[in-house]
């Protein structure tokens, strides 16, 4: 059986999640994940992702994979995801070829939970930040993940960054002894999670939109040139402190002598 009988009279279901087993975190009596806002998941069965032009993601369709596949994905005017005539999510041709193939998504693994990067981000989108002394407030998304999901979260980083216009970055450090990444954004084209102060320092990447030309990309390092100066002479000047731009494909390292080294191809840590 792969549906769940529903008993509108008393408003709940009678048998429990046909894919309980591959996500025992959460009650197998759940609807939506327990969260009626954001997922909306009648058969309980694992997700195809999106990713809009402003950085939020959000579960589009249910798959039996054992990943989980973000795609670039478009929201209209009206709030809402852009969809074909069959009512399905249109997925966008992000290389350019004429198709949605795998070149344009990203599949990461899953935990023994069920859990992964992707999934872990859009769980995570409903929290408030205070950006500046004026008050204002954004909805970030922020998560964390264990050095063994290193190579999800760069991958996810680089799509997220390719195919959106909101600033992501991703933040190394030590706590207790482990090695913790964070991954986020703001939703903002100019701010993005930087480090939160627990545990040591290991590094920082993040990227910058909407830089289209060398003079875009240079001027765009300014503040960056003596904010990650300071990071390096805090925490340890051979630490990598690295802008990614989308534009160009490229990865500028800041250094403590304010000298950056422009170019590089590599930004994973």
């Amino acid at each position: 059986m792969d549906f769940r009988h529903y008993d509108a009279s008393i408003g709940r279901f009678m048998v429990v999640d046909p894919m309980a087993e591959e996500r025992n975190w959460l009650t197998p009596y759940n609807f939506v994940q327990n969260n009626p806002i954001l997922r909306v998941d009648p058969t309980g069965l694992l997700d195809d992702y999106g990713l809009d032009q402003n950085g939020n993601i959000e579960l589009i369709k249910e798959t039996n994979d054992d990943t989980d596949t973000l795609y670039s994905v478009t929201r209209g005017k009206d709030g809402e995801l852009v969809k074909d005539n069959n009512g399905e999510v249109v997925k966008n041709d992000t290389n350019g070829d004429g198709q949605v193939a795998d070149g344009d998504s990203v599949t990461v693994s899953k935990n023994e939970d069920g859990t992964s990067v992707v999934s872990e981000l859009a769980d995570s989108n409903l929290e408030n930040k205070k950006l500046d002394s004026k008050f204002l407030f954004s909805t970030k998304t922020i998560a964390n993940f264990g050095e063994k999901l290193k190579d999800d979260v760069f991958n996810v980083f680089k799509f997220a960054s390719d195919n959106s216009v909101r600033e992501w970055s991703v933040v190394k450090s030590s706590v207790n002894g482990e090695v913790n990444y964070q991954l986020g954004t703001y939703h903002k084209h100019n701010y993005a999670p930087g480090f939160n102060g627990k545990g040591t320092f290991l590094g920082l990447l993040h990227s910058h939109p909407n830089q289209p030309t060398a003079r875009d990309r240079t001027e765009s390092l300014y503040g960056d040139l003596s904010i990650g100066a300071k990071y390096l002479r805090k925490h340890g000047k051979n630490l990598p402190y690295l802008i990614y731009f989308p534009d160009s494909g490229t990865t500028t390292k800041i250094r403590a002598d304010k000298k950056p080294i422009r170019g590089l191809k590599n930004f994973k840590f």
